[in-house]
């Protein structure tokens, strides 16, 4: 990533568009869309002025607060800071402090000679009492003589400067006539200190075995230029291409083949910013739509940067926590081809069960169709847990492999995944949910999943080569048709039938009691050959409880219900007196739970079905 920021750098560098983003000072609210203000301390000939000003924030006149955060515990060059918000009084007072604290320091380590420490708890009283509106973006700042930092030479002179701004980098680390580790090129001088991805030897892991901390500049050297041009790009690439994904953030960065001309690669790269990253092309756009559903999706966008076959991208996840960056996964050098690829069968396998999908939410009343995306497979593979009193989404290492497996085309662990979804399906089976809506949802949007998983040929198990999938059958002989991997081997397929007639049960028992007792004799869906013998002997036994009752009795199966039920024997008695312990639990209790989930679409497509007749039949005569 490195490298593609100092590629990035160094082509945005000379647009105008972007030049302020390589200057020593930045915009403090680059993405901000609310309302950003600046807080003014106004010093005129040596007296601290008895009222601060509260001015709106100009971002054409970025130059005029000469704002650059410090990194690390290094302090900003002049007093220009953020006035963080906090929800609580004794926090913001916390916060004021702690900015005030930075003020001293800055003054002292630069031997500015503007202000006096009396001054400074003079301004710290005024901002104490100042109506702070958490809404609000706030800059502190100081004004000199009615003049801004940035238009006096003197202060602007320490961020001209090739050193000053940088001094973290180089202060303890530097050596000349080396070569750089970025540009490979020979130079004057390169630094040792650089932390602009979060890389910093001055952790104590760095300097073990020895290590000297003044010759770290032999582990990672870099040129003056280059810094600046790694600053600028991380500063652009971050505001513009950033992403958040529950507690991370991600980007797809663009890189070029060494055969690209500079000004080609140029012009691809300020069209890729221009347009936040999701414009450009369908395929990149259909990505960011594919990690997080959230993002707008438009198929009539144009494809041509998505034909600039000289570019390919990586990924990456990653956390931050202030000037280290936590990478949590890089997804490397992907063709704009494989970006097609996945969204075409996202696409496909999403217009095809749309049938089985959507219901799911219309029983709620909010019809929010299903979308194949890394935002939903995470409910699978992530979970919310309480870090310093707050929630975080701490996610299983496995999601990083699948989305591994998606963009490099690697085989995925189908049992591995069984296992994951079985156990988000299992505690909502446990909760109860009276509507049973949750239990029905997860199992067929991981369904759902395992089919755009199929489509994608992840699964090197299968004997059968994937074919462009047609809408799902809600009729049984439709969907068995069409999905013969699920049924192919005779334990899944009895496990499915079984689930089937399980649910016909489960219905007959809420309509009756309101209830459903023979929940308890699934043994949480944790099933194995025995346990779907079990089942099959009490649900058998059950089943003739109630064909024994009057017609009129609510525990009464209809016709057709028995007709069902009789060709569901067929399939699952034989069947699982002749089984083995060839498939296992995760596997047998999926298959099992399909079943219920689908007997339930079925269901619910003949009671349409019947409908529908009537409705075209008229009222009789």
């Amino acid at each position: 990533m490195i490298k593609s920021l100092y590629i990035a750098g160094k082509l945005l560098s000379e647009l105008d568009d972007y030049k302020d983003y390589f200057r020593p000072w930045a915009n403090p609210f680059p993405t901000w869309q609310g309302v950003a203000q600046v807080v003014v301390a106004d010093i005129n000939e040596g007296q601290l002025m008895p009222e601060l000003v509260i001015e709106a924030f100009n971002p054409d006149g970025v130059d005029r607060y000469l704002f650059r955060e410090a990194k690390a515990n290094a302090t900003n060059l002049v007093p220009t800071f953020y006035l963080h918000t906090q929800p609580t009084t004794e926090k913001q007072l916390e916060s004021i402090r702690t900015m005030v604290k930075k003020i001293r320091q800055s003054v002292k380590n630069y031997q500015h000679d503007f202000i006096r420490d009396d001054q400074i708890e003079a301004i710290e009283q005024m901002l104490r009492k100042l109506p702070i509106d958490t809404t609000v973006k706030y800059l502190f700042t100081i004004r000199l003589n009615g003049r801004y930092f940035g238009e006096d030479e003197k202060y602007r002179a320490l961020f001209l400067n090739d050193r000053m701004p940088y001094a973290t980098y180089w202060r303890k680390s530097r050596a000349t006539n080396k070569v750089c580790a970025v540009s490979y090129e020979q130079v004057s001088e390169v630094w040792g200190r650089v932390n602009t991805l979060g890389f910093t030897v001055e952790k104590p892991a760095f300097s073990r075995n020895g290590f000297d901390g003044e010759d770290s500049y032999k582990m990672f050297p870099v040129s003056p230029d280059a810094v600046k041009r790694l600053e600028g790009a991380k500063r652009l690439i971050l505001e513009r291409l950033a992403r958040p994904f529950f507690g991370m953030k991600y980007l797809i960065m663009p890189r070029f083949f060494d055969s690209v001309p500079d000004e080609q690669a140029r012009q691809f790269l300020a069209s890729f910013l221009r347009s936040a990253g999701v414009g450009t092309t369908t395929s990149v756009q259909s990505i960011y739509s594919f990690i997080n559903q959230t993002e707008q999706t438009d198929d009539q966008s144009v494809n041509t940067a998505a034909d600039f076959e000289p570019v390919y991208y990586d990924i990456f996840f990653y956390e931050e926590n202030q000037a280290q960056f936590a990478i949590k996964l890089q997804v490397s050098n992907i063709l704009p081809a494989r970006f097609r690829q996945i969204s075409a069968a996202r696409k496909a396998v999403e217009r095809c069960y749309q049938g089985l999908t959507d219901p799911v939410s219309l029983v709620q009343g909010k019809p929010e169709p299903f979308r194949v995306s890394l935002a939903s497979l995470k409910d699978y593979f992530a979970e919310l847990v309480k870090v310093k009193g707050k929630d975080k989404w701490r996610f299983h290492s496995f999601f990083f492999h699948v989305v591994d497996a998606v963009f490099y085309n690697q085989p995925l662990d189908r049992e591995q995944l069984l296992r994951a979804f079985m156990g988000v399906i299992r505690a909502a089976f446990k909760a109860n949910d009276p509507s049973a809506y949750l239990v029905s949802r997860h199992i067929r949007h991981s369904f759902v999943f395992l089919q755009f998983f199929y489509q994608l040929n992840l699964f090197s198990f299968s004997n059968m080569k994937p074919v462009a999938p047609q809408p799902v059958g809600l009729v049984p002989e439709t969907f068995e048709r069409q999905h013969p991997d699920l049924l192919a081997h005779p334990l899944r397929r009895a496990a499915f039938y079984l689930g089937c007639e399980v649910e016909l049960l489960l219905a007959k028992q809420k309509s009756f009691y309101r209830n459903q007792p023979f929940r308890q004799y699934l043994n949480g869906l944790n099933l194995d050959v025995d346990q779907l013998r079990k089942i099959h002997l009490k649900l058998t036994a059950k089943i003739g409880e109630y064909m024994d009752t009057g017609i009129n009795d609510k525990r009464h199966f209809y016709p057709s219900e028995l007709a069902r039920i009789a060709e569901l024997d067929v399939q699952i008695g034989p069947a699982l007196l002749l089984a083995d312990n060839s498939l296992s639990k995760a596997d047998i209790s999926y298959s099992f739970a399909v079943g219920m989930a689908m007997q339930k679409a079925f269901t619910m497509e003949q009671v349409r079905i019947s409908r529908s007749r009537k409705t075209v039949a008229g009222p009789t005569a």
